[in-house]
């Protein structure tokens, strides 16, 4: 019989009334747009082929002061050429997954075409912030876009042409 105590660990206890680290984007005043309704759009119409009905509602919904557009521009191009095409989407799903705790904040396309991965967001606030996408951020150069009808054009393409290596972020 082995004699030694069993000598267990205290309990750490955690208080629950430890504020909880909140999002920058929830301080920002309530906008007119709701983003879950624009996710909503999308999906009712990416497969029965009315591609632009999604655009030209988002256009009149889209709140100008709480929402803005971006495109993103992967800075680390080179690493996706010369390797198979399932490895590339692999590289793709994982930022997804990066950015699942900053979906309440944004929607947006990322689409490999020609060896250059792009992201087309329609993002809360006026800036993409690093507390939100955190290494995302990083990884990318960031462009503000002006809501045109090109713009919605091209949109409309990287949302839902389905022959482009391309993750929704929903």
């Amino acid at each position: 019989m082995d004699n030694t105590e069993n000598h267990m660990e205290p309990e750490v206890e955690q208080d629950y009334n430890d504020p909880v680290a909140k999002n920058p984007l929830d301080s920002l005043p309530k906008s007119t747009m709701k983003l879950d309704e624009c996710k909503r759009l999308y999906n009712d119409h990416k497969a029965d082929g009315s591609n632009n009905f999604f655009t030209q509602k988002l256009e009149s919904m889209f709140d100008h002061a709480g929402y803005s557009m971006y495109l993103s521009h992967y800075k680390y191009n080179d690493e996706f050429t010369g390797r198979p095409d399932f490895v590339n989407r692999n590289t793709i799903s994982g930022f997804v997954q990066m950015l699942k705790n900053s979906t309440k904040y944004m929607f947006g396309s990322l689409v490999l075409e020609n060896g250059q991965l792009n992201g087309y967001w329609i993002i809360r606030g006026s800036e993409p912030i690093i507390d939100v996408f955190g290494d995302f951020f990083e990884y990318n150069d960031w462009e503000k876009v002006d809501m045109t009808p090109e713009l919605l054009t091209q949109y409309d393409t990287k949302f839902y042409d389905t022959s482009l290596t391309r993750c929704i972020v929903l």
